[in-house]
C-alpha cells in the first residue's frame, strides 16, 4: 500500500470512529435526560405519596376526633332520658299526692 492510500485509510477510520463517538455521546446524553426525568417523576410521586400520607393520618385523626364527640353525646342523650323518666316519675308522684290530698277522706301515707 501506497503511504498516501494508508493515511486515506486511516482519516476514514479515524472519521468513522468520530462519528461513532458523537452517535455514543449523543446516545448518553439522551440517556442521561431520560434518568433526569425519571428522577424528578419519581421524586414528585415520593412528595405526592408524603401529602397523601399526611392528609389520611389528619382524615383519620378527624375520624376517632368524631366518633369520640358522638359516644360523649350519646353519653349525654342517655343521661338526660334517665334524667326526664326520673322527672316524670316525680311529676307522677307529685300530681298523684296532689290528687288524693285534695278528696276528703284520703289519707296520704309518706313514703321515702
Amino acid at each position: 500500500m501506497t503511504l498516501e492510500k494508508n493515511g486515506f485509510l486511516l482519516s476514514q477510520e479515524l472519521a468513522s470512529q468520530d462519528e461513532k463517538l458523537l452517535l455514543m455521546e449523543s446516545s448518553l446524553k439522551a440517556t442521561q435526560e431520560q434518568l433526569s426525568e425519571q428522577i424528578a417523576e419519581t421524586v414528585r410521586q415520593e412528595q405526592n405519596s408524603r401529602k397523601s400520607q399526611t392528609e389520611l393520618k389528619t382524615l383519620r385523626e378527624h375520624i376517632i376526633a368524631s366518633e369520640e364527640e358522638i359516644s360523649d353525646y350519646k353519653k349525654s342523650v342517655e343521661n338526660f332520658k334517665v334524667r326526664i323518666t326520673a322527672s316524670k316519675k316525680e311529676e307522677e308522684q307529685q300530681l298523684l299526692k296532689a290528687s288524693v290530698a285534695t278528696r276528703p277522706g284520703i289519707t296520704w301515707n309518706k313514703q321515702k
